[in-house]
């Protein structure tokens, strides 16, 4: 470059720099792994051939980069795996989805360790989150129909979350997972929990936003009285987020709950009281203030719990994935 007034070369004096966002798409390879033979020179016999290292599929094409891909492209991004092979296809290379089901079976085998381990990590917290939602899935050699069953979510509030599937919703499932689980598990209203909590050192912690859900609900048809309530409950959830925002934990948050909490609790089940000779039962707030009668002891413990929660949108949170995924194409069960 050269100077515009007197014609002489300029010399660089500094940079500027201009940043753009672009993208590299995901690429297949093929890695090679090359292993020498080796024999005698003298006998010229007995060749051998180091073994190959572990491999997620013993004499499969996938290496471990591309089945994780296949496996989350589904489960967490909800991509079918019929548009996955068509993916695949215009990268030229040819992966059928029957080769793709086999893989994700495959695979949910191989985790089992990793998930027993976490279910093994989930069962020692002192207070443990359920919850549960349908979905349709089909079953190898039931053609033509797809069948209810159902996902359950166990964890840590805001921590590890492990997922079982069901064909069904009966007590057996929570039954089966918590085993002797001895502690607090904050579940909604449902009632195949209920043999759980019959059990000696098994408390339920209850969740304040089902019992809000309700009343929210029966803001038209009585909003002086909902209203009245959803104020005690709005209450208690900004002591709640005043005691994370200031970093109150421990034995602390348990006397601040205590101290601020349970006056607002006890003045609403007196509320509910009052409400229950007074409105018909089937109406909405009827049915608000039963329901919140019959989990008001459970949704009191998470005042003497500092580990517990005031609701359950931790695991409900988890839940998401499972129900964005079920609107797409039903699940396929492959190992059914």
């Amino acid at each position: 470059m050269t100077c515009e007034r007197c014609g002489r070369k300029k010399v660089r004096i500094g940079e500027e720099k201009t940043e753009e966002l672009d993208i590299i798409p995901s690429q297949l390879f093929v890695r090679e792994i090359v292993r020498g033979k080796y024999a005698c020179p003298c006998c010229r016999k007995g060749v051998t051939v180091p073994e190959l290292p572990p491999r997620p599929i013993e004499k499969g094409r996938p290496g471990p980069g591309l089945l994780a891909h296949v496996v989350v492209s589904k489960f967490a991004d909800h991509l079918p795996l019929y548009r996955q092979e068509q993916i695949f296809a215009r990268q030229g290379v040819d992966l059928p989805r029957s080769t793709l089901c086999d893989w994700i079976s495959t695979m949910g085998s191989l985790l089992q360790g990793i998930v027993k381990e976490m279910k093994r990590y989930i069962l020692k917290s002192p207070v443990v989150q359920s919850d549960d939602t349908p979905i349709q899935y089909r079953e190898n050699g039931v053609e033509g129909k797809t069948l209810r069953g159902y996902i359950w979510a166990y964890g840590i509030p805001w921590g590890e979350v492990v997922y079982e599937f069901r064909r069904g919703r009966a007590r057996a499932g929570p039954l089966e997972f918590f085993g002797n689980y001895k502690g607090y598990i904050q579940t909604d209203g449902f009632g195949g929990y209920n043999a759980l909590f019959e059990k000696e050192g098994v408390f339920q912690i209850a969740c304040m936003a089902h019992i809000r859900r309700y009343f929210y609900n029966a803001l038209e048809e009585a909003p002086d009285e909902a209203r009245a309530i959803l104020a005690g409950i709005q209450k208690l959830y900004r002591i709640e987020r005043e005691a994370k925002a200031e970093g109150i934990t421990g034995s602390a948050l348990v006397e601040l709950r205590r101290e601020r909490a349970l006056p607002i609790l006890n003045s609403l089940w007196e509320l509910f009281e009052y409400l229950k000779e007074r409105v018909r039962p089937k109406s909405r707030l009827g049915k608000a203030v039963r329901y919140a009668l019959g989990q008001w002891e459970a949704i009191k413990r998470y005042t003497e719990i500092a580990e517990a929660e005031i609701d359950n949108n931790s695991i409900e949170n988890a839940m998401r994935a499972v129900v964005l995924g079920r609107k797409r194409p039903r699940y396929s069960i492959p190992w059914l």
